[in-house]
């Protein structure tokens, strides 16, 4: 509600004011606000209501099972490797060039 009355100050006042036909108070609809906001900071004080087992309703669905049978062709698989690799040994060493 603080909200409310913060962006839209007037149209608070014209719904929710309940001294609109007092403008002398400058009550500027801060009454109904105080309202409210102990109303809520009441309901918070309250404690949170337990819920016990007997009020949750709890389900079990089973799924069905899903088997990825035959689904790669392992005959078709190409499983030849061929190994490129080369390295080509130097006997003659490179000196570094002399300054």
């Amino acid at each position: 509600m603080y909200v409310y009355y913060s962006i839209d100050r007037e149209g608070f006042i014209e719904r929710l004011c309940e001294n609109k036909d007092k403008p002398e108070l400058k009550c500027d609809g801060k009454c109904m606000l105080a309202k409210m906001l102990q109303a809520q900071t009441d309901e918070d004080e309250r404690p949170m209501p337990i819920i016990g087992w007997e009020q949750v309703l709890v389900f079990f669905v089973k799924l069905p099972d899903f088997r990825l049978q035959n689904a790669i062709d392992t005959d078709n698989v190409y499983h030849h490797y061929t190994n490129n690799y080369s390295y080509r040994f130097s006997d003659v060493l490179n000196k570094p060039p002399i300054v």
